[in-house]
């Protein structure tokens, strides 16, 4: 589910978007920075379903139960965290294209100066904060469940 509603969100995106170039609301070679951005996006997506599926944890045959969900929860910490760090790697690689976007809004007539500072504002105060929750979740959350399960596993194994 929590891939799904990203996915989906970003497949109705995709759908809008190229409908609008396909009417002729779009020119393409004038404002091909919104492509950059869906890009980016779908690039992030596909990373975050690669991981997941790289990460995945398979139970060997024969393992205890108490065992196997500790190498399960250990193998969903892992990917939490590495889709955290494909998060920040991206980050950079977003900012170039969305400011490109904004800046052929307004050069295509399609906003104002004014239209295009209250966007970056926008963008970047949820970029920000986006970037403070997740810092913060894998910080505060995410490092010291691994350190705990990392310790259960090796006393449980040991």
């Amino acid at each position: 589910l929590l891939f799904a509603i990203p996915t989906t969100a970003m497949t109705i995106f995709t759908v809008i978007m190229a409908r609008t170039i396909a009417a002729g609301r779009m020119d393409v070679a004038r404002e091909w920075g919104a492509l950059a951005m869906m890009a980016v996006c779908w690039l992030m997506l596909l990373g975050v379903f690669t991981t997941g599926v790289l990460l995945r944890h398979r139970r060997e045959p024969g393992e205890p139960a108490v065992l196997d969900t500790l190498k399960a929860m250990l193998a969903s910490n892992r990917r939490a965290r590495a889709n955290m760090k494909i998060f920040w790697m991206m980050l950079p690689v977003f900012l170039v294209p969305m400011v490109i976007g904004v800046g052929q809004l307004q050069e295509a007539g399609k906003a104002t100066e004014r239209n295009s500072w209250q966007m970056l504002l926008v963008f970047g105060v949820a970029l920000v904060a986006s970037l403070g929750w997740n810092t913060g979740r894998y910080l505060w959350v995410m490092k010291p469940e691994q350190r705990r399960l990392e310790a259960l596993l090796e006393e449980y194994e040991g």
